[in-house]
């Protein structure tokens, strides 16, 4: 998600409502504070434009002839929208990281309202999927409630986190900002729903046949390691785990001749 700054529409000089900027700017502050985004999501509003749902649109010309603030017209999804999401992402229960990086990225691009959320939910993930996400964002915006000592941390999130369309108004500081703090908490609640119990058992099922190339292999022992577990197979905390399993896991000549190495186990698997 963008930072803050991208959804600053209304200055507090420019507001007669002192006590509306305010809260516009604490749920922005809560909302930079849920999330920090990865650098391939990073969004500069001064080189790009918002694109559908919320699109933007040049204001009114002022009196004394100076272009008006930037506004915002709706324009939702459409069908091949959601259809080509739904056909070329896998499935959130096989590939989580996946579904949750589309996720990310619609957010950031299309600027979706509640209820164009809700849209895109239904279409990507079952019932209980929706129901594990949801519940994982509530919990989060909860947490960040409870870490901000908020006097009432539990409807603090759920404001922030309706169950019915609030209707927030997309051309208004205050309304962007709860819409910045849904899509955040949206993404989050992804992220943590996805992650499954370990199962180390079925990794370990994993081995490599006799006719599959070394790189067919680790390509399917990684991919087991993010299904079955919440490693990341590509970290480099992780990576003399991988390589105790690939060479573990893989055919006895492939295996001897890496044992026969010294330092296996910290080398890369190039440098085998």
């Amino acid at each position: 998600m963008p930072d803050g700054n991208v959804y600053k529409l209304v200055n507090q000089e420019d507001s007669d409502d002192e006590g509306e900027d305010a809260k516009q700017g604490a749920t922005t502050r809560a909302a930079n504070k849920i999330y920090k985004p990865r650098d391939p999501y990073q969004h500069n509003p001064s080189k790009s434009k918002m694109q559908m749902p919320l699109r933007e649109v040049p204001g009114p010309v002022l009196e004394n002839g100076e272009p008006g603030p930037v506004q915002y017209t709706y324009v939702p999804f459409t069908t091949t929208d959601l259809f080509n999401w739904k056909t070329h992402t896998p499935l959130y229960s096989t590939n989580p990281a996946a579904v949750a990086s589309m996720i990310e990225s619609v957010m950031l691009t299309h600027n979706p309202t509640w209820a164009d959320c809700q849209q895109l939910m239904l279409t990507m993930f079952t019932t209980e999927e929706r129901s594990r996400i949801n519940s994982s964002a509530q919990k989060i915006l909860l947490a960040q409630a409870v870490e901000d000592a908020r006097a009432q941390p539990e409807a603090w999130a759920e404001e922030h986190y309706p169950k019915t369309d609030p209707k927030w108004p997309y051309n208004t500081a205050a309304g962007i900002a709860h819409l910045q703090t849904y899509r955040t908490a949206v993404i989050m609640g992804v992220k943590a729903g996805g992650k499954k119990p370990t199962n180390m058992g079925k990794i370990a099922d994993i081995v490599q046949d006799s006719k599959e190339t070394p790189s067919a292999f680790l390509e399917r022992l990684l991919d087991a390691y993010r299904m079955y577990s919440p490693i990341d197979p590509e970290a480099v905390e992780n990576q003399r785990l991988i390589n105790s399993s690939f060479v573990g896991q893989s055919q006895r000549d492939i295996r001897n001749k890496i044992q026969r190495q010294d330092g296996f186990l910290g080398k890369g698997i190039s440098e085998w």
